[in-house]
């Protein structure tokens, strides 16, 4: 489907839902007492607010996107820094906005450490992949925060939002056609984002290439059976709460750009939420979502292609444990007290 086509199915979508609010705020009034009864901390209440708050955000994003690119085709700039900067930061606005919705909306609270890694780049970014609010994190906490201009691998499905359609294709990323014929070929347009990096730029992917779940988990392992590689598939064996690694286009991102440190980011919190319809069940509300970011010197980093796989798979279940350890707050404490009795 070419761009225009979407574009005149997506938008019209995008705009005709924001004026449809108000039949919104009255299914509050219906909403609400059911909600109170049930005392269900007001589940449906607040995910028909944020609905509606994301539908807002969605139509002034778009707006505001219109308004860049006309007042840069006015002045013949739309080829200047200063066009790509200005809808950066309106990927910024739109990504923290979104997220101060989901805090305030659902009572989320944010627990970040690691921080410190993301001084600098060039970088390759690892993102630990389980709900479609999590990928709103690179670009509040890595990019809004520390001024980093990602270069982002997503999905072609994605296209249809959109403030991901427009400005999404203005700035410098790769939406993957997971269904492609010649996957060859998707590989090195994801390699193509690792080149020319600056000293604040870097490219994220998300290594699993899909949300994690139970399902998804034991179909990569079957996949994983199928090869001749029994190494990795021990090592996919022993992750239990991330997908196993995908092999093309991470390697090919590391491989492309040998001045790259690499980032992993992790987190929990936003399990069992993979789709808009999960917030009427009330998961999300009161959640802390932590986050913790590590920084892999690109020295530490193999060159060979078999090496890369191996490493690919130990950084990934460096995450896998991290989460373990956050979930399970005893078996953190008696790690730790192992650690600190070590000689």
């Amino acid at each position: 489907m070419s761009t225009t086509v979407r574009r005149c199915v997506s938008l019209p979508i995008c705009f005709a839902v924001v004026a449809l609010l108000p039949l919104l705020v009255m299914a509050l009034l219906i909403v609400a007492p059911i909600d109170a009864l049930q005392r269900n901390r007001w589940a449906a209440t607040r995910a028909c607010l944020f609905l509606a708050y994301y539908a807002t955000c969605e139509a002034v994003g778009v707006l505001a996107a219109f308004w860049l690119w006309l007042t840069a085709k006015v002045s013949s700039r739309l080829e200047h820094p200063a066009y790509l900067r200005a809808n950066f930061r309106l990927q910024c606005w739109w990504a923290e906005t979104l997220y101060a919705g989901i805090a305030r909306i659902f009572a989320v609270r944010s627990d970040v450490s690691g921080e410190a890694a993301l001084d600098g780049g060039p970088l390759v970014v690892f993102a630990r992949h389980a709900s479609t609010g999590d990928t709103l994190l690179p670009a509040v906490l890595i990019s809004a925060r520390h001024d980093m201009v990602l270069r982002y691998v997503l999905k072609k499905e994605l296209l249809w939002d959109p403030c991901l359609d427009i400005v999404g294709n203005r700035l410098r990323n790769y939406f993957v056609d997971r269904q492609a014929v010649d996957p060859a070929q998707e590989i090195e347009q994801v390699a193509q984002l690792a080149d020319a990096l600056g000293p604040r730029e870097g490219v994220l992917i998300f290594p699993e290439g899909t949300r994690f779940s139970a399902a998804k988990q034991q179909k990569a392992l079957r996949e994983l059976g199928t090869r001749a590689d029994r190494d990795l598939l021990e090592r996919a064996r022993s992750l239990h709460n991330v997908l196993p690694p995908k092999l093309g286009g991470p390697i090919a991102l590391l491989q492309r750009n040998l001045r790259t440190d690499l980032i992993l980011l992790a987190h929990t919190g936003f399990e069992g939420v993979e789709r808009m319809t999960d917030l009427f069940n009330g998961s999300l509300i009161g959640r802390v979502v932590r986050v913790r970011f590590w920084r892999i010197a690109r020295r530490d980093i193999p060159t060979d292609p078999v090496a890369l796989r191996t490493f690919l798979f130990e950084v990934w279940k460096t995450v896998d444990e991290w989460i373990d350890d956050v979930s399970t707050p005893v078996a953190t404490a008696e790690r730790m007290t192992t650690e600190t009795c070590r000689p």
